[in-house]
C-alpha cells in the first residue's frame, strides 16, 4: 500500500484526535497528516485546543492550520478541504472523532484498482460521511453538500 495523505477537521477532542490518527496510521500507510484546526472561542476551549496543538506537536510529518475564526463545522470543513487540496491531488478525509478499521482499509486496496483517477472519485469508508478517500476533482461536488446545515431545507 503506497503511503496516502491524511486529512482531519479537528477542534477540541485530544483523546478523539489521538484515537482517529492511530487508527489511521495502524490500518494504512500514511504519509503527511493535515489537520485543520476550527478556531477556539472560550477560554475553556482554548484550554482544550493547547492540548490538541502540543499533541500534533510531538508526531512527524503532520502539518497544521488553524482557521483564523469559527465559522462551523460544514464550513471550516470546506476551507480545510481547499487548503489540502491545493497541496495535495488525493487523500484520506476524516474528521477528529472518526476511526478507521482494518476492514476500510481491506475495502480501499480492493477499490483502488477499479477506480479511473482521472476522474471525480470518492471511496467512503462506513455510515460517517466525513470518513473517505477522494481525489483533488470530486471535492468541489462534495463541498457543494451542506451536511450540517438548516435540516428545515431538506425535503
Amino acid at each position: 500500500m503506497k503511503n496516502i495523505p491524511l486529512f482531519i477537521l479537528a477542534f477540541t477532542r485530544p483523546e478523539s484526535l489521538k484515537e482517529a490518527i492511530e487508527s489511521a496510521t495502524t490500518n494504512f500507510s500514511i504519509g503527511k497528516i493535515y489537520v485543520y484546526l476550527d478556531k477556539f472561542y472560550d477560554v475553556d476551549t482554548n484550554k482544550k485546543q493547547k492540548e490538541v496543538i502540543e499533541y500534533l506537536k510531538s508526531l512527524d510529518n503532520v502539518i497544521v492550520n488553524r482557521a483564523k475564526e469559527n465559522k462551523g463545522c460544514s464550513v471550516s470543513m470546506k476551507a480545510g478541504m481547499d487548503w489540502v487540496f491545493s497541496i495535495e491531488s488525493e487523500c484520506l478525509v476524516i474528521e477528529e472523532d472518526v476511526l478507521l478499521t482494518k476492514e476500510s482499509a481491506l475495502f480501499y486496496e480492493k477499490s483502488l484498482p477499479l477506480i479511473d483517477k482521472s476522474n471525480p472519485f470518492v471511496i467512503r469508508f462506513g455510515q460517517y460521511f466525513w470518513g473517505f478517500y477522494v481525489n483533488k476533482l470530486a471535492v468541489e461536488q462534495i463541498k457543494s453538500f451542506d451536511l450540517l446545515g438548516d435540516r428545515k431545507s431538506v425535503v
